[in-house]
């Protein structure tokens, strides 16, 4: 005779199987119920011109659709009116732009200054800052204050940071723009890795810690009932949406940056604030090699005055139609033709490199 915890242990086995076998009986019954329904759904169709009928109906249904969401892009791309940014922000308050020398970054400066905001300009360069800073200050009569920093240095020196937050704490900061940025093509095992490490830290680390260090100056101005929002403008990349050979380490860092842009666009929606996470195709700027203008690549001022237009509107935009025409190409892109694209992109840029050289 076994002993008693050996026919306890046989006894639980069995009570196992056996509501193991109940659990396959009763999943057969009701999977049988179910095909009966669909059994006796089909007899009800009278005639296959009902059935014909019914897809008709489906059809008309997936095109209406398809159409109020094109018409939706249309009338965002161009009938949409942007806001008036002084009065939704502050008139004569601060936009902080990282980047701000050159590029992108000094089209916003100019096209803010146009509009009668202040300017504090963040970049390498001091002296690119101050004679960008002197021709706005004689332009259009803003204040401008210059920080020259270079944000590859925001985790070896936290003081970077903390820096530019306490030369702007006196001010009215009602817009951030994050938009310095560092690119590099190649495969990657021949990257350098100080490159792979600045482009990490300018593209997705130093915007993330400059945003928390001022947000909340953004807060604060936000939520005193004074009527005015403030606004945060990051700019990712077309490239964000793919992986991308030979972008590896660029186009990753501009995904988190969108991705994390748009997490904290939902955050703040209801705290007056609005974030914006900008993803550009081409633009010709120093860091693209001074593209050639073409359908594919967009002037500065190009780029700047459509992603103004998008602030307060969306939380992720491509702006530009030229731009969110790529964008829907991009989506029908095979891998095969990304790499070739990347490749093709490479030797442009070994060519180029080669002949100033």
């Amino acid at each position: 005779r076994p002993p008693r915890s050996t026919q306890s242990r046989s006894s639980a086995a069995s009570d196992v199987y056996k509501r193991q076998y109940q659990r396959r009986v009763h999943g057969t019954f009701v999977m049988s119920q179910v095909i009966d329904l669909v059994v006796k759904g089909f007899e009800k169709i009278e005639s296959k011109k009902h059935l014909a009928a019914g897809l008709r109906i489906l059809g008309g249904l997936c095109l209406l659709r398809c159409g109020l969401s094109y018409a939706g892009i249309f009338y965002r791309t161009f009938l949409r009116p942007g806001y008036d940014l002084p009065k939704r922000y502050g008139r004569g308050t601060w936009v902080v732009i990282t980047g701000g020398s050159d590029g992108l970054g000094k089209e916003f400066a100019v096209q803010f200054a146009k509009l009668g905001f202040n300017l504090v300009l963040i970049a390498r360069s001091s002296e690119k800052l101050m004679f960008l800073a002197n021709e706005l200050i004689g332009t259009y009569h803003v204040q401008v204050r210059t920080i020259p920093t270079d944000l590859a240095n925001c985790l070896n020196d936290p003081n970077v940071i903390e820096n530019i937050g306490q030369q702007v704490s006196d001010l009215d900061v009602s817009i951030l723009v994050n938009n310095a940025g560092l690119l590099s093509r190649d495969y990657f095992d021949q990257q350098p890795e100080n490159t792979i490490r600045d482009m990490t830290l300018v593209n997705a680390v130093a915007p993330t810690l400059l945003t928390r260090r001022l947000l909340p100056q953004l807060l604060r101005r936000a939520e005193a009932g004074l009527g005015v929002r403030s606004a945060i403008l990051n700019v990712s990349s077309l490239l964000a949406s793919r992986a991308v050979p030979y972008y590896s380490v660029y186009n990753s860092t501009k995904a988190f940056l969108n991705h994390w842009s748009q997490s904290i666009a939902l955050e703040l929606e209801d705290r007056n604030v609005d974030v914006l996470s900008y993803c550009p195709a081409q633009i010709s700027t120093g860091m693209t090699g001074r593209l050639g203008l073409s359908w594919k690549v967009l002037s500065t001022e190009e780029a700047a005055t459509s992603v103004l237009k998008c602030l307060g509107h969306d939380r992720q935009t491509h702006a530009h139609w030229r731009h969110r025409l790529r964008s829907f190409h991009m989506r029908f892109i095979s891998n095969a033709s990304l790499r070739a694209f990347g490749l093709q992109l490479l030797k442009d840029q070994k060519a180029r490199e080669a002949g100033q050289s």
